[in-house]
C-alpha cells in the first residue's frame, strides 16, 4: 500500500489484456452500500480526445495553465471514472451521489492496489472542472466525471517513497488529541 503514489512516467508498452481485465475486475469489486453500483469507467484511447482532455486539465494547484498535464496524452492506459447520477439517486435522493463518489474512490483504490501488485504504476487525476470534461466527452447531464486514472508499466526504478505523517499524529483514541 505504501508503494502506491502518483507516477507520471511509464514504459510505452500497452497494458496486457489480462492485466487490464484484472484492473476492471478490481474496480467492479468495489463497495456498493446501497446496491446501485453508480460508478463506471470510460477508457480513453483516442489520441485526439486525449489531447482535448490534457487541455481541459488544471495544474496540480487547480489553476488553468497551458497544457499543465500534457503527459496524459501518451500514457498506456487512461480512464475517466464517472458517476451515473440517476442510478446514484434512485434509492435515497441526492445523498446517493455523495455515497457513489466515496464508493468510486474505494473502487479506484482497488485498481491501484492491484496495479501495484502487477508492477503497474498509476496516477489519479482530480484537477479538472467536471463540466469541462463532460463537454469534451459528450456526456449527458446525469453522468458526472469524478476522477481520471492513468496506468502503465514501470519505467526504470521504483518511485522514491514519499514521507507521511507518523501514526502518533494520525491515530486518535476516544477523542481528538
Amino acid at each position: 500500500m505504501k508503494r502506491i503514489q502518483n507516477v507520471r512516467t511509464y514504459d510505452d508498452k500497452k497494458l496486457e489484456a489480462k492485466d487490464e481485465k484484472m484492473l476492471y475486475e478490481a474496480f467492479l469489486a468495489g463497495p456498493s452500500s446501497i446496491s446501485n453500483q453508480a460508478r463506471e469507467i470510460i477508457v480513453v484511447e483516442d489520441s485526439t480526445l486525449r489531447k482535448k482532455l490534457a487541455n481541459d486539465l488544471l495544474s496540480p494547484y487547480m489553476v488553468k495553465e497551458s497544457i499543465p498535464q500534457k503527459w496524459i496524452e501518451d500514457v498506456p492506459f487512461l480512464s475517466v471514472i464517472v458517476i451515473e447520477k440517476r442510478r446514484a439517486m434512485s434509492r435515497i435522493g441526492s445523498k446517493g451521489i455523495l455515497i457513489a463518489q466515496k464508493e468510486a474512490e474505494s473502487a479506484i483504490q482497488n485498481m491501484r492496489l492491484l496495479a501495484t501488485c502487477l508492477q503497474i504504476n498509476s496516477a489519479i487525476i482530480r484537477e479538472f472542472e467536471p463540466e469541462t470534461i463532460r463537454k469534451t466527452l459528450l456526456l449527458p447531464w446525469y453522468v458526472e466525471p469524478v476522477a481520471m486514472l492513468a496506468c502503465g508499466y514501470a519505467l526504470g526504478e521504483a518511485p522514491m517513497q514519499l514521507k507521511s505523517l507518523s501514526m502518533e499524529n494520525m491515530i486518535h483514541k476516544d477523542r481528538w488529541s
